[in-house]
């Protein structure tokens, strides 16, 4: 008995390994083909778009508020920020109240691209994922970050580095 328990427990136990698997690459998938469509068809960058769309909703933002409504480093968003300053597509000025702050928003050019372009599987992942109750949220933050540090060691310990230095 125990043993078709054992079996019937490891066939589950495959199939949800091979569900996950599925999923995440699935979900890999769809960042990268939907990353190169956006640059053939805008000329633009999964991450440029999504700030693109955040100052669309939200107009005039400065750096920090936009790595914010992001989730993204606060030094990642001033890259890219910079990349869409040289492409015309936001601009730059400084804030009415705090000389010391920036405000970034769209231009016309910028417009045109949030208006012609549909929303990036990035963006469509975050919104999905913001629907996650918060205990689904911490389950799955959890489980990846477990599996995201196990990659990362065995991608240190190939390339000769000691992450517990």
């Amino acid at each position: 008995m125990r043993s078709n328990q054992s079996r019937s427990s490891s066939r589950s136990s495959r199939e949800d390994l091979t569900k996950v698997l599925e999923a995440v690459l699935s979900i890999n998938q769809s960042i990268r083909v939907s990353g190169r469509a956006l640059q053939q068809q805008a000329g633009v960058s999964s991450a440029q778009l999504m700030i693109l769309q955040c100052l669309a909703d939200q107009p005039a933002q400065s750096i920090n508020e936009l790595a914010s409504d992001t989730f993204t480093h606060q030094s990642s968003v001033s890259m890219v920020v910079s990349r869409l300053f040289e492409k015309g597509l936001v601009r730059r000025s400084q804030s009415g109240g705090d000389g010391r702050r920036v405000s970034v928003s769209l231009t016309q050019a910028g417009w045109g691209v949030v208006r012609r372009t549909p929303s990036s599987a990035h963006s469509r992942l975050l919104a999905v994922l913001k629907t996650l109750s918060a205990s689904e949220l911490r389950n799955l933050r959890m489980s990846l970050s477990h599996v995201a540090d196990m990659i990362g060691d065995e991608d240190a310990e190939a390339r000769g580095i000691n992450r517990q230095a």
